[in-house]
């Protein structure tokens, strides 16, 4: 899909990025069937940050796995612009994944046995990009870990390690970015740097951000606030319209 984002077409005033329609996630418990996602219809535009949030078990991560490809919907369709994912077999949405989608975990997931440069260089030699080393090194020197690049993650503090994980998620230039509660495990001033981070790399790159968060305040910070719980949006205050 990689579309060039200034010519695109895709901005607020034309087609969503992102088009959702009636999205349903069942998934089976010892109880039997359990609905996690109960209809989910919106639309993303590019160039966008959305945030997602509500109570614990609203299925927030849920919807964002979903529009990660990283978990397959009951019933639905999730178009990212002009890929049905529904249409796509694993091999074709994981290399759709690779090429277009970004994603920051709390839990950082880096490998331990590589080093920061290695671990951001992952996608890139995934698609056997030439350069990859050089535009890793340039990665680190965006998050300000130019002088960390040989450390391992257990060589590096709470808030380096996400720096190596925004980095490793934006080295593709990504279409949409998404981060599923990015400070959960960092302190607040820490957090705090690392959100700012993360919207300086979001404005530069022109990406469509996805935040998962329960901070209120850090939900202020986005153009959009998806309020959902029990697998229904309850709200949805979109200040671009």
């Amino acid at each position: 899909m990689k579309h060039n984002k200034s010519s695109s077409g895709m901005n607020i005033r034309n087609n969503p990025l992102i088009q959702m329609k009636n999205v349903k996630l069942e998934l089976g418990s010892k109880a039997g069937k359990v609905d996690i996602l109960k209809g989910i219809s919106l639309g993303i535009y590019s160039d966008t940050s959305v945030a997602i949030t509500g109570p614990s078990g609203a299925g927030k991560s849920t919807l964002m796995m979903v529009i990660g490809g990283l978990e397959t919907v009951t019933s639905g369709s999730i178009i990212i612009g002009d890929e049905n994912f529904s249409l796509m077999n694993e091999d074709a949405l994981a290399k759709f994944r690779r090429d277009n989608i970004g994603i920051v975990f709390q839990a950082f997931r880096l490998i331990p046995t590589m080093t920061a440069l290695e671990n951001i260089s992952i996608p890139l030699e995934l698609s056997n990009d030439p350069n990859s080393n050089e535009k890793a090194k340039h990665a680190l020197d965006l998050v300000g870990l130019s002088k960390r690049m040989s450390h391992y993650p257990d060589q590096l503090s709470g808030g380096e390690q996400q720096r190596v994980a925004i980095a490793r998620a934006f080295i593709t230039n990504p279409t949409v970015l998404l981060a599923d509660e990015p400070t959960g495990n960092l302190d607040q001033e820490t957090g705090t740097k690392i959100i700012d981070l993360l919207f300086n790399l979001q404005s530069c790159h022109k990406t469509t951000l996805i935040l998962v968060t329960h901070d209120r305040s850090l939900a202020e910070r986005c153009d959009r606030i998806i309020d959902i719980a029990d697998g229904q949006i309850q709200s949805d205050n979109n200040r671009l319209v």
